[in-house]
């Protein structure tokens, strides 16, 4: 059985087709639903070649499990369930990983209180200043993530924008901040 031989079967003759080891059905498997499962990693990533990864280590979790999926579900949910799983993975796993400037944005945006002594050698003070030299739209978009709360696809609909630009523009905005407490710091250890 060829590709052009699967392309008209359903999902569940696909899956038992897969599981009889014909690997043209599970390939017509991610050619049907792989835009999918982009469209939906690129609503919490960032980076192409993260989108990329996750998908395609989603579909080889997938392959390898085949035997767990019941036959009496639809597959794209179970699929696109793997797929979470692989984000939340990556994003617990970079969490992790962030640098400490990035990680003041966080403090310094989750600490609404102006008063709160600076124990911490000035970081949040120069936060706080950098946050200050922002444009409003930035303040703005940082306020409704990290004060407000929002998800990234709430903001993005709310102004207009898709949820990548808005996860880009995020990242920017944390990457400029980062920045400029590094060059306040350095400034202040110079003097």
């Amino acid at each position: 059985m060829g590709i052009d031989d699967t392309a008209a079967l359903s999902d569940d003759a696909l899956v038992k087709a897969a599981r009889q080891g014909q690997r043209e059905a599970f390939d017509t498997l991610v050619a049907r639903h792989q835009a999918t499962l982009r469209v939906q990693a690129a609503r919490y990533l960032v980076s192409g070649d993260d989108v990329l990864d996750v998908v395609q280590d989603a579909y080889f979790s997938a392959y390898r499990h085949l035997e767990r999926f019941e036959t009496d579900r639809p597959f794209l949910p179970w699929l696109r369930q793997i797929l979470r799983n692989r984000i939340l993975n990556l994003l617990r796993d970079r969490a992790v990983e962030r640098s400490r400037p990035l990680a003041l944005v966080d403090d310094a945006l989750a600490d609404a209180s102006q008063s709160a002594a600076d124990a911490d050698g000035g970081e949040l003070e120069a936060m706080r200043d950098c946050l200050k030299g922002l444009e409003a739209k930035a303040r703005d978009l940082l306020d409704r993530r990290h004060v407000q709360g929002l998800a990234v696809q709430e903001i993005a609909q709310a102004i207009g924008r898709s949820p990548g630009s808005v996860s880009m523009l995020l990242l920017r905005i944390r990457s400029t901040l980062s920045a400029c407490v590094q060059r306040r710091l350095a400034s202040r250890e110079v003097l």
